[in-house]
């Protein structure tokens, strides 16, 4: 979730084949391939073997009463050892969070020195693969359930099963949103802890000044899509754009689907929904504000340059809205815009258009020091790491004590509004092969002759879309 045009223009296909995965991790991958590749629809915890009892134990940092409690872990280290845990993670800010919270991790824990790891975000996930692959992978590493690689990773052995530490920490899923907290379970079994998480694109960024010079009132949290497309059209005139609404990805376009009740996926994952009459009426609507009301920025400002972006278009003074997700506060911050957040627009079916998604932490099934890992991960998804998180620029804590942070808000004012969203955003839906970004990029490819040409809708193409992104969730796993 670091920007979403770097996000979709790196998006590749699988970097290391599964089978040579499998392969490669053998017979223990059999006993978690099991247990993990059914549905993949996302519950809570469930009960399991308790983990063994030991002797000496990794802490987590004690918050404020207002923090909620913080497992206390009964896992195991050598407390006289030293221990070095290899971390990988993203390059830039989430680097900086987790280059930060390991210098405070080393002052709880003197004897463990934590080596942070940073690859670029276009090549972080294959990196994984392939050192997993080679038997040179760390400790624990970033990543997001956008494409769902956090279930591909488990399914493949590369991450550990982290159900007997939770339940012997008995930790409090409370703590965070549960629409956050059921991204990181499958079939009952914890893969991963939350490093960060948002109700996705489902905030409307504007600017004050065009609004006041058009006479029209500021976007609130009770506008419809009705309201935004007149606000939008009324703001568009003399090189300046009402609105931005295409960025080509599919978590982008999911956003308009969901407004009109439709999807990219039908909720067991097994279905491409692009065709259906709701899916179908968000495409119809998203092409509308292109073409035929002509209050959108052009689809061409996410295939150009730089200075087409909508980012340098709204800095610029010549956007009025667009609709986007945390990370893009600080940058538009960083702007001379006098600018607002106001809850996405609903739709003709009374809701939003969001999608709960999240980054997360998972601990290698390779690390020699497992234990020393788990009490990472519980680390990196505590307050005081969502905290930086925001104070950083990129995806808070899924926590409601991070969005409702009291302090927090005084200073970052746009989590109010996030919190609003994030308390009533839809859960996360993915492929049930999780082999989403090969679909993902399916639909980028097979959608922009529907986006950039100009021509009429074609429905044909859209159905031959769906009939592509079809054929990539049918394959296994």
């Amino acid at each position: 979730m670091e920007g979403r045009k770097a996000t979709y223009m790196r998006i590749t296909g699988r970097q290391v084949s599964r089978r040579k995965m499998i392969e490669t991790f053998g017979a223990a991958v059999g006993a978690i391939f099991l247990a993990a590749c059914s549905s993949p629809s996302a519950t809570g915890p469930t009960s399991s073997p308790a983990a063994k009892s030991v002797s000496s134990t990794v802490s987590a940092a004690s918050p404020s009463a207002s923090q909620g409690t913080q497992p206390s872990s009964q896992a195991s280290q050598a407390s006289a050892a030293s221990i070095t845990l290899r971390l990988h993670i993203r390059t830039g800010p989430y680097g900086d969070v987790w280059t930060q919270r390991g210098k405070d991790f080393e002052q709880k824990h003197p004897n463990v020195k934590t080596a942070i790891e940073p690859f670029s975000s276009d090549v972080l996930s294959q990196k994984i693969q392939t050192m997993a692959a080679a038997g040179t992978v760390g400790d624990a590493y970033f990543v997001p359930t956008v494409w769902a690689e956090h279930y591909l990773f488990f399914s493949s052995g590369i991450a550990r099963d982290l159900t007997d530490y939770a339940n012997a920490d008995k930790v409090d899923w409370s703590q965070w949103y549960k629409t956050a907290v059921d991204q990181i379970h499958l079939s009952g079994k914890l893969v991963a802890m939350l490093d960060g998480a948002s109700p996705g694109r489902a905030g409307l960024y504007y600017n004050k000044t065009l609004f006041k010079q058009a006479g029209l009132a500021e976007p609130n949290a009770d506008w419809d899509l009705n309201k935004l497309v007149q606000a939008a059209k009324a703001l568009t005139h003399n090189g300046i754009y009402g609105l931005h609404t295409l960025h080509r990805d599919s978590v982008e376009l999911l956003i308009w689907l969901r407004s009109f009740g439709g999807d990219l996926y039908s909720q067991d994952g097994k279905k491409v929904t692009l065709t259906t009459p709701e899916s179908m009426q968000g495409i119809t609507w998203v092409w509308n504000t292109l073409y035929q009301w002509k209050c959108s920025l052009p689809a061409t400002s996410d295939t150009g340059s730089a200075d087409q972006s909508y980012g340098t278009v709204f800095a610029a003074g010549k956007l009025a809205m667009f609709n986007s997700g945390t990370w893009d506060a600080n940058t538009v911050e960083a702007t001379k815009i006098d600018w607002g957040l106001a809850p996405l627009a609903r739709g003709p079916v009374g809701k939003r258009g969001s999608m709960a998604e999240a980054n997360t932490c998972q601990v290698t099934a390779a690390s020699k020091n497992p234990d020393v890992a788990w009490q990472w991960a519980v680390w990196i998804s505590d307050h005081a790491s969502g905290v930086l998180h925001v104070q950083k620029g990129v995806t808070p804590g899924g926590r409601p004590d991070v969005y409702g942070d009291p302090n927090l808000d005084k200073q970052y004012p746009y989590l109010t509004v996030f919190k609003t969203v994030f308390e009533e955003a839809e859960p996360y839906v993915i492929a049930a092969n999780f082999h989403g970004k090969e679909a993902a990029q399916a639909v980028i490819q097979g959608m922009d002759p529907v986006w950039l040409n100009g021509n009429k809708l074609d429905t044909s193409v859209i159905n031959q879309v769906n009939q592509k992104v079809q054929q990539i969730i049918d394959e296994p796993i």
